[in-house]
């Protein structure tokens, strides 16, 4: 959970009370409750350009541009910490808001109208000194053994079901994919730079930080980092050239030619199977027991990723395409009305050149901006593993 950084009433809400004299929640209309949804995610969850929830700490997507009102309900909702069922003087109260994931398991869903005078409230209390978590089960757990700071913490994550069996495992593969990616690194600066990567659940990734080396963490203070992201393109790539260079039929060209999923091995491959919360999986894995081809869920291909010897592919369906090699790098955020597209060229050099575009059909136009991208990755449980030679 985090900490919610409240402040005072908008003045647009004031006067909307004011003028309108609501008695119920249902007399608030649409378009106010998105501009009160939009306040707390711009100025009061928002980190490093990204809105997190703060019971479950995932991002939550709100661009009012892009969501029609339907979809815009569904990604997120105005969360009255304490019920208004119970607490009626409280209902107009915007220092008993915050703006939660609309998960139907989880989170202000999960809490309807329940209430206990143990449950931790984010606006009134840091989470983070009554939370830990564990390595093994990627469960959230209280950091006292015994005593009352003990049963808040339980009750807690009893009233918003932190501990949902997704969400375990969702954590178990943020630790998994951390935990691997800095165990090679040559020096401190480098595991900063790996671990600010990662989006979402910022005080496990605190918690990892003070894991791994409490050294790590006070350069991270002292730069400021603590709570940050870097940006995938300066994180990766290092310093870019922003450039008109190639003309932009040729981009596009390049574009086209590598949003493309296609996974074949070069090598001799074993196939591997497991089952996770009952769903089944497959992979594949070279001599050396290396990830290498494709991983997916078999009944499922929402989610694809390939491993080959000179690159990387990630595809969500209709969420992201990602394609990492040695010549380029692309990412493809795909939209209902539009795409955002960042292409990085590369050179042996060690020059980039990168481009943006927006995309609506086949229409593409130049744009300036910068995009971070948090992949989803598919949890390998190697202890589960039934293997098969191929």
């Amino acid at each position: 959970m985090l900490k919610m950084n409240k402040k005072d009433e908008p003045e647009f809400f004031s006067k909307f009370k004011k003028k309108n004299g609501p008695k119920d929640w249902k007399d608030l209309d649409f378009e106010i409750k998105m501009k009160l949804k939009k306040y707390m995610l711009e100025n009061e969850q928002k980190i490093d350009n990204k809105s997190y929830c703060p019971y479950c700490e995932m991002i939550i997507f709100f661009e009012n541009d892009d969501f029609e009102e339907d979809k815009k309900e569904k990604e997120c909702h105005i969360e009255h910490i304490k019920p208004k069922s119970e607490f009626r003087n409280l209902t107009f109260d915007y220092k008993n808001f915050l703006t939660s994931c609309s998960d139907k398991n989880t989170c202000g869903q999960s809490k309807g109208n329940k209430w206990d005078n143990l449950f931790i409230n984010p606006v009134e209390e840091n989470p983070e000194e009554y939370f830990s978590y564990s390595i093994r089960t990627g469960k959230i757990i209280p950091k006292k053994e015994i005593g009352f700071e003990y049963e808040k913490a339980i009750k807690t994550i009893e009233i918003l079901n932190l501990n949902e069996n997704k969400l375990c495992d969702y954590r178990k593969s943020y630790i998994n994919q951390i935990l691997n990616s800095i165990k090679n690194s040559r020096n401190d600066d480098e595991k900063i730079e790996i671990i600010n990567y990662f989006d979402e659940l910022l005080t496990l990734k605190k918690f990892l930080i003070r894991r791994n080396d409490l050294k790590i963490i006070q350069i991270i203070k002292n730069r400021g980092l603590i709570m940050g992201k870097v940006t995938i393109i300066f994180l990766l790539f290092g310093t870019l050239l922003f450039s008109e260079n190639y003309p932009k039929e040729k981009i596009i060209r390049i574009i086209e030619k590598n949003e493309k999923y296609e996974c074949v091995p070069d090598k001799k491959v074993r196939k591997i199977g497991w089952e996770l919360n009952g769903q089944s999986f497959i992979g594949h894995l070279d001599e050396n027991g290396e990830r290498y081809g494709e991983f997916r869920e078999i009944d499922d291909d929402t989610l694809r990723e390939c491993y080959l010897e000179d690159g990387y592919i990630n595809y969500y369906k209709n969420r992201y395409f990602y394609k990492e090699n040695k010549k380029i790098s692309l990412i493809v955020s795909y939209g209902e009305k539009k795409d955002n597209i960042q292409l990085i060229l590369k050179n042996a050099k060690d020059i980039r050149k990168v481009y943006f575009f927006e995309r609506k059909g086949k229409k593409y136009k130049r744009k300036n901006l910068i995009m971070t991208f948090d992949p989803a990755i598919i949890f390998y449980p190697s202890g589960l593993i039934k293997e098969k030679l191929e």
